[in-house]
C-alpha cells in the first residue's frame, strides 16, 4: 500500500511560502474549497492557489478536492510553468490513486516522468518514479515498481527527506518479496536519516513501517519495541496523534497480543484503533478491525461478542462499497457540471466575438466556398474514386492484421499453457517422490536409490526444457554465453528463477534440500560474477 502524504509534502515543501501567504495549513477542506471558488474570476490566482494545495488535504478529501483540481487540468494552459504542471498533474494522479483507479494513475505518472525529464529538476524525477512505482505495484507488477523505486533512489539523494522515504518504501517493497535482509537495511537506513532530519512525520512512518516488516516476520517483541516509539511520537506531538501511523501500530499490537493471547492487552490496543478511525472516518480500517475483534472473541470461546463484531464487519464492507461508489460519482457530477458551465462562457465569449467581425467572415467565407465548389466540380470523381479504393485496401490490411495477431496471441497462449501444465505435473511427481523418498526406512537404501533417479530422470527435464524454449526463447543460449562452467543442476535451478519458482519449490523439483538450493545460488552468482548488490532474480527474470 503505498502512503502517500510522506511523498507528496515534499511537493508541498518546494514553495514553503505558499502556505503562510494563503493560511492553508490552519484551514478546513471547506475553507480551502471556498478559497479556491473566491478566484472564479481571476484564473491565474486560482491555477496557483490550486497547485499548491497542502497535500495533507488530499488522502482525506480527494473526492472533495477531485473537480477542482480536474479543471485546472482540463484547462492548463501550455505557456504554464513546467513547475505549475507537474504540480497540477501530481494532485491528479494522487486523486486516481485515491480513487482505486490505477491505470489512469500510472498514465499520469508516466507523464510527470516526461515533465520531469524537461525540468531536468531532480526532486521531479524521484516523484515521478516513485509515483510510477506505486501504480506498478496496485497492478500486481511488484518486480516493476522495485525497478522503479530504485531508479527514484538515485534522485532521493537531493533531498535528505526524499532519502529517508525512499529508504522506507524500498525496505517495504523488498520486504513484499521476501527479501528481508534487503528489507530491514533499508528500513534501518531510512529511520536513521529521518533521525538526522529531527523530521517527526517521517520518523513516525519509518518505524511504523518496520513495526509491520518485524510483525510480518514474527519477530514480535522487536515489532512492539517500534510500536512502542510510533506512540511516544504521537503523546508528543498532537499532529500525529490521531495519524495512521498511531491507528497501524494499535492495529499491529492487538495482532500480536492476541497471538500471544494477552486477550485484555489486545483488546485496549484494538479499543485505541477503534476510536482513531472512527474519528478519521476510515471506513477500510475500521473494517479489518472489527473482522480481527471478531476471531479475537471467537479464539476466546466469546462467541456472541464475536457475531456482533462480525456483523459490524459485513455492514461496513457492504456501506464502504456504497459510499465510494456515491463519492466519486458525486465527483464526477460536479466536474461534469463545472465543465459545462465553463462551456457555456467560451461559447458565449466566441459568440460576442463573431458578431464583431461578422460581416468580414461572411465575406471572406463566401469567396472561399464559390473557389471550393469550382474545385470541387472537377475533382469531385477521381478523388471519390481514390477513396473507395484506399478504404478497401485499408480493410483489407487491417483485417489481415487482426488476424495475425490473434494467431500470435493464440500461440503464445498455448505455449505457456503447455508449459504450465507440464511443470504442474513434474512438480506434483517431484513432490510425491520427495515425501515418498524422506518417508522409507533409512535401511531400505536401494529403493530410495531408485526413487532419487527416477526423481532426477533426464527425459522429464529435456522434455520440460523443450517446451520451456518455446516460451522463453533463447534463454539457455544467454545463460551459455555467461558461463560454460554451469552444471545441469546450474541450468535447471536458473530455469526454475525464471519461472519466478520458490527455493522450496525448487528443492523439490531438484530432489535437493533448502540448503543445497542455497549453495547451488551462491554458486550460480559466483559463475555469473555477479556484483554483491546485484539480485540473482531480477537478473534472471531480464535475461
Amino acid at each position: 500500500m503505498r502512503i502517500c502524504l510522506p511523498i507528496l509534502f515534499l511537493l508541498f515543501l518546494s514553495n514553503p511560502g505558499f502556505c503562510k501567504l494563503y493560511g492553508q495549513s490552519s484551514s478546513s477542506i471547506y475553507d480551502v474549497i471556498e478559497t479556491i471558488e473566491s478566484f472564479e474570476e481571476n484564473s491565474e490566482e486560482r491555477l496557483s492557489y490550486v497547485a499548491n494545495i497542502n497535500h495533507i488535504y488530499l488522502e482525506r478529501h480527494s473526492s472533495l478536492l477531485f473537480p477542482y483540481i480536474k479543471k485546472e487540468f482540463d484547462h492548463l494552459s501550455t505557456n504554464a510553468s513546467t513547475n505549475i504542471k507537474f504540480k497540477i498533474y501530481s494532485l491528479l494522479e494522487a486523486n486516481y490513486y485515491f480513487f482505486s483507479q490505477f491505470e489512469k494513475a500510472a498514465a499520469i505518472a508516466y507523464e510527470l516522468l516526461r515533465i520531469a525529464k524537461h525540468s531536468k529538476d531532480s526532486l521531479h524525477f524521484y516523484y515521478a518514479y516513485s509515483a510510477i512505482s506505486a501504480n506498478e505495484d496496485e497492478l500486481g507488477s511488484k518486480y516493476t515498481a522495485i525497478d522503479y523505486l530504485l531508479k527514484a533512489h538515485k534522485y532521493a539523494r537531493c533531498n535528505n527527506n526524499a532519502l529517508a522515504n525512499s529508504n522506507i518504501e524500498l525496505g517495504k517493497s523488498f520486504s513484499n518479496i521476501d527479501k528481508f535482509d534487503m528489507a530491514q537495511s533499508y528500513l534501518l537506513e531510512g529511520i536513521n536519516i529521518s533521525l538526522t532530519n529531527k523530521n517527526e512525520l517521517q520518523l513516525s512512518y519509518g518505524y511504523s513501517s518496520m513495526a509491520q516488516f518485524l510483525y510480518e516476520t514474527r519477530n514480535y517483541d522487536q515489532a512492539l519495541i517500534y510500536c512502542a516509539k510510533v506512540d511516544s511520537l504521537g503523546q508528543k506531538n498532537k499532529l500525529l496523534r490521531t495519524s495512521n501511523d498511531i491507528l497501524d501500530i494499535h492495529v499491529t499490537s492487538g495482532l500480536i497480543y492476541s497471538e500471544k493471547k494477552n486477550f485484555l492487552t489486545a483488546n485496549i490496543h484494538f479499543d485505541k484503533a477503534q476510536s482513531i478511525a472512527e474519528t478519521a472516518g476510515d471506513l477500510s480500517e475500521l473494517s479489518f478491525i472489527y473482522k480481527s475483534r471478531s476471531l479475537l472473541e471467537e479464539s476466546q470461546g466469546k462467541f456472541r461478542e464475536s457475531l456482533f463484531y462480525h456483523k459490524n464487519y459485513s455492514l461496513l464492507n457492504d456501506s464502504i462499497f456504497t459510499t465510494e461508489a456515491s463519492i466519486q460519482l458525486n465527483a464526477l457530477k460536479i466536474a461534469s457540471e463545472i465543465d459545462k458551465k465553463n462551456l457555456e462562457i467560451d461559447i458565449a465569449k466566441k459568440n460576442e466575438e463573431f458578431s464583431k467581425r461578422q460581416f468580414r467572415y461572411i465575406l471572406i467565407i463566401s469567396v472561399v466556398l464559390i473557389l471550393s465548389l469550382i474545385i470541387l466540380i472537377f475533382f469531385i470523381k477521381s478523388k471519390l474514386h481514390v477513396s473507395v479504393i484506399n478504404e478497401k485496401l485499408t480493410r483489407q490490411k487491417n483485417t489481415i492484421h487482426q488476424i495475425e495477431i490473434e494467431n500470435l496471441e493464440s500461440k503464445v497462449e498455448l505455449k505457456n499453457k503447455e508449459l504450465a501444465d507440464l511443470f504442474l505435473h513434474q512438480f506434483e511427481k517431484a513432490e510425491l517422490l520427495t515425501n515418498v523418498i524422506q518417508n522409507i526406512d533409512k535401511s531400505n537404501s536401494k529403493l530410495k536409490t531408485e526413487l532419487q533417479e527416477q526423481l532426477n530422470r533426464n527425459d522429464d527435464w529435456a522434455n520440460f526444457k523443450f517446451h520451456f524454449d518455446k516460451v522463453h526463447e533463447g534463454f539457455f543460449k544467454k545463460l551459455s554465453d555467461l558461463s560454460n562452467d554451469f552444471t545441469p543442476k546450474d541450468i535447471r535451478y536458473c530455469a526454475y528463477i525464471r519461472m519466478n519458482l520458490t527455493s522450496k519449490e525448487i528443492a523439490i523439483m531438484l530432489g535437493i534440500s533448502y540448503r543445497t538450493v542455497q549453495g547451488i545460488r551462491g554458486r550460480v552468482r559466483k559463475k555469473i560474477k555477479l556484483e554483491p548488490k546485484q539480485d540473482l532474480v531480477l537478473f534472471l527474470m531480464n535475461l
